[in-house]
């Protein structure tokens, strides 16, 4: 599955930047869900992952939606 490929790859070595979000409790509880739901012996999801994943995917389809603009 692609999150977990992303997650597999998260030590490796980016050039990554620390951002703040004020995010509502009902979404940082659906996140922590997803984190729990996601993880499998072995492979612990975290709510950063969750969070990285949930934002490129998201930015991706943002992206399409506008390329698709007139």
């Amino acid at each position: 599955m692609f999150w977990e490929v992303a997650v597999a790859s998260r030590t490796e070595s980016e050039n990554l930047v620390q951002t703040a979000v004020r995010v509502p409790r009902a979404l940082l509880e659906r996140i922590d869900r997803l984190a729990v739901a996601m993880s499998q012996p072995g492979l612990r999801v975290t709510r950063t992952d969750v969070l990285r994943l949930a934002a490129t995917h998201g930015v991706g389809q943002l992206e399409t939606e506008q390329r698709r603009r007139p």
